[in-house]
């Protein structure tokens, strides 16, 4: 080992991982059942990386992947109690099965539910560490157990009923097989909440498009405009000129005089046009 080494332990650890990618997860928890899974794989990574490793050396690595409750712990262990990594292990683990920490983590599982807006993973996720905390000296079978019995009582509402008349059915010691139902349960209701609010917003949806494809009204549609002394005039349908209208035209009647007296029209009957002066 090089001088540097000696003097700079994490230096290796941070050449290690930079080199090779984070074979690790800081230990991050609180309870005693969530450090022995984590203590299994530390054991693994020392085993693959740390074969020439010297007992200082493993130390160094174990209290860089230590969270804060499980540093604090370890910094107050008596130097016999961490004189080797076992031995560093062993009692982390014990102090972390104190009372006092089983006593917040049974408060932790009892307000433990499925928020709103949480899926069943990221739900299952806070839930089985919380059970195994709480359940730590049960056997396995009592340990699933707990855990279909928290899931149906602690998932959301609108799950809880299925869950409880399939449960039965299922088996209420198999937790996968629930885990694996409550899932598609949310799949359906997603879908279902997805369809109602597509028939919500469809309808304004055509309404907006019948409108923006409806062509406009004329412009200068006169029919329904008030008649406007001083900007609007009388004019001839025959003559087309202005200040009087068909029935009165002179040029009309003396050319279509026999037809008038016949009681026929050689053009349509008189009609009135106002044009609007710009």
């Amino acid at each position: 080992m090089s001088e540097n080494s000696t003097k700079n332990p994490y230096l290796n650890i941070l050449t290690e991982i930079e080199s090779c990618g984070t074979q690790l997860q800081i230990f991050v928890g609180e309870d005693a059942s969530a450090f022995d899974e984590w203590a299994i794989r530390f054991k693994d990574y020392v085993e693959v990386f740390g074969s020439n490793w010297t007992e200082v050396e493993k130390l160094n690595r174990l209290k860089f992947y230590l969270g804060k409750t499980a540093r604090n712990i370890y910094e107050n262990l008596a130097p016999s109690g961490k004189n080797t990594l076992q031995n560093a292990l062993i009692n982390i683990r014990s102090k972390l099965d104190s009372p006092h920490i089983r006593e917040l983590a049974y408060k932790k599982l009892a307000a433990c539910y499925q928020l709103k807006g949480e899926s069943v993973n990221e739900f299952i996720k806070r839930l089985i560490p919380l059970v195994n905390s709480t359940s730590a000296n049960v056997t396995k079978e009592v340990r699933e157990e707990t855990l279909c019995r928290c899931l149906i009582e602690k998932v959301r509402p609108e799950f809880q009923r299925s869950l409880q008349l399939v449960a039965p059915l299922i088996g209420r010691k198999c937790f996968d097989k629930l885990v694996t139902y409550v899932q598609e349960l949310e799949i359906n209701f997603n879908v279902e909440i997805n369809e109602a609010n597509i028939q919500l917003i469809e309808p304004s949806w055509i309404q907006g498009t019948s409108n923006a494809s409806a062509s406009p009204p004329p412009e200068n549609a006169c029919s329904h405009e008030p008649i406007e002394q001083g900007s609007n005039y009388l004019v001839c349908n025959y003559c087309h000129q202005a200040g009087h209208v068909q029935v009165d035209c002179r040029e009309f009647y003396p050319e279509n005089q026999n037809e008038v007296e016949e009681g026929t029209y050689l053009v349509s009957p008189p009609q009135s046009v106002f044009l609007k002066i710009m």
